[in-house]
């Protein structure tokens, strides 16, 4: 827009007058033009400005208000209809029947009254985990398998242990209980550990490792206690590092409530209380390459799925083991601490079993027994480890327990009869 205005100052007034500006606008070319103009303002002291005698002034008309438009009220927001759910028909609109009272829906329970109100965010759950397996979103990576039968006395104090395990993994516990007649079971499940029953006359090793869940197992006893926190860390780490490493064992102790011959037994022998670790692998045999201590011991679950224990011994299977390219390995630093204090029944129930699950022909069992009564002789007398006084009862205690093999082998043989009531019992 142009503007064509003089631009100059209002021109000079007479006394008593006042000049004002008149704007006015005009088209030109397209453009909207404005002109301003200096004009005097009539007075009422100036006769110029009076109107003349016998004419009527009109009072000047006021504005004219516009009409204001009527005030819209807000719509309600219309309700789109909700579509069905899958597997539910839409109900049918009935009109209702005018003399028919209407009937109000039932009220929906809010979400506050119906299900708990979610935590505040940023606050911690202090609702105090399951036992092993609380807060596990994933299944875990280790399984210790827990032998149990009336350990009530040393029962507390592994799972204590085992509680307090510092493992870089997830890893869970399962009972494997002979049908125990203490407080083994409450004990169990009022730690919150599952339980498979399974008799002390069959094997539970494949019946356990079917079970668990983790890809490496471990084997213990409630007479057993890990020394120190990185028991089960170090146990299994060969197992889940190396695919070809699929049994490692560890170190035994006695404790302060075991046998002398107990005693004897775990310190003369290089397999349970070795000081140096070793590893053995394909092609090595012998008695250490094979020897397998069912407890303290951690299994690969590839390795046994390839090749299952079934009917087979523990030495037969781990030789099996090793010929098919896998590896063996003695840690001396996976530590467990014997219990002690086992009767002497449960000992015999132990060696009978071995002899009479086993499948050497009797001319083996009883040369083994001869090397082994031998060998026991030789160690309580030698090896400086019992005290004179003791060294009757260690020897008599070992010659019990070894030939209670030989009486297993027997009836499995079929020559002596009525020995498993008796010796289970």
């Amino acid at each position: 827009m142009n503007d064509d205005s003089n631009g100059g100052p209002p021109p000079p007034a007479r006394p008593g007058a006042r000049m004002v500006a008149r704007t006015t606008y005009r088209m030109e070319r397209g453009r909207l033009k404005r002109n301003v103009r200096w004009v005097r303002a009539p007075q009422d002291n100036d006769p110029t400005s009076q109107p003349p005698a016998g004419a009527t002034v009109a009072s000047p008309r006021p504005p004219r208000e516009e009409p204001r438009p009527p005030r819209e009220e807000p719509r309600p927001p219309r309700e789109e209809p909700r579509p069905p759910r899958e597997g539910r028909r839409p109900p049918s609109r009935q009109e209702p029947s005018p003399g028919a009272a209407r009937e109000e829906p039932p009220r929906r329970p809010a979400a506050s009254e119906d299900r708990p109100a979610p935590p505040a965010p940023g606050r911690e759950d202090r609702t105090p985990p399951r036992p092993y397996r609380g807060g596990w979103q994933a299944a875990p990576e280790v399984t210790v398998v827990l032998r149990t039968y009336n350990g009530d006395a040393t029962l507390e104090g592994l799972l204590d242990a085992l509680r307090g395990q510092a493992a870089p993994f997830r890893f869970d516990v399962l009972a494997v209980d002979a049908r125990s007649q203490d407080r083994t079971l409450d004990i169990l499940a009022r730690r919150g550990i599952p339980v498979l029953s399974v008799p002390q006359e069959e094997r539970f090793i494949d019946r356990a490792m079917e079970r668990a869940a983790g890809a490496a197992v471990v084997f213990i006893n409630d007479r057993m206690v890990p020394r120190g926190t990185t028991w089960l860390a170090d146990l299994v780490r060969p197992v889940l590092a190396d695919p070809r490493v699929a049994i490692v064992t560890g170190r035994q102790i006695p404790g302060e409530r075991c046998s002398t011959w107990e005693r004897v037994t775990v310190l003369t022998n290089p397999n349970l209380a070795g000081l140096r670790p070793a590893v053995w692998g394909p092609g090595d045999g012998g008695p250490g390459a094979t020897f397998l201590p069912v407890f303290n011991m951690a299994l690969g679950r590839t390795a046994w799925k390839a090749l299952p224990l079934g009917t087979r011994s523990t030495s037969e299977w781990t030789g099996a083991v090793l010929a098919a390219g896998h590896r063996k390995v003695f840690l001396p630093g996976a530590t467990v601490e014997l219990a002690g204090g086992v009767a002497i029944n449960r000992l015999l129930a132990e060696s009978y079993r071995r002899g009479r699950d086993g499948e050497a022909p009797l001319p083996d069992v009883l040369g083994r027994w001869a090397r082994q009564v031998w060998g026991e002789w030789r160690t309580v007398h030698e090896s400086g480890l019992v005290e004179s006084g003791q060294r009757g009862e260690a020897y008599w205690q070992a010659l019990v327990v070894r030939s209670a093999t030989v009486a297993g082998a027997l009836e499995r043989q079929r020559l002596v009869r009525g020995l498993t009531e008796k010796l289970l019992k």
